[in-house]
């Protein structure tokens, strides 16, 4: 049957024999916040499709800011280049990702620009 375990630090484990899935916690501060900006708006202005990592990278990105300020702004700026996407499924998917992912720290006016757009 299947068994639960968890490892030190309070790490999820699955463990079903043959599989074993474990988790573990990512701090998101700790990314390149202006690397990942650059890297994404530069897919934009060559009109490169974002994959899915793309997507996820731009879903996260307002958390890889310190401080609700910063977030916001980063928010904003994340939401600017989701809409100058060229593929409108892939710009909805993007702005879902980013209001689910920043729903603590998205300010009001930002929240209602995804909502009219989705």
């Amino acid at each position: 049957m299947y068994k639960y375990a968890l490892a030190c630090r309070n790490t999820p484990i699955l463990d079903i024999g043959t599989v074993r899935k474990e988790t573990e916690e990512a701090f998101l501060i700790g990314l390149e916040s202006e690397k990942i900006k650059e890297e994404l708006i530069g897919k934009n202005k060559r009109r490169e499709s974002f994959t899915d990592a793309d997507i996820m990278k731009l879903a996260i990105y307002p958390l890889t800011f310190k401080g609700r300020k910063a977030q916001q702004t980063a928010v904003s700026e994340a939401i600017e280049i989701a809409e100058s996407m060229a593929d409108d499924n892939l710009k909805k998917y993007a702005e879902s990702g980013i209001f689910v992912f920043s729903d603590k720290v998205i300010t009001d006016k930002d929240a209602e620009r995804i909502i009219r757009r989705l």
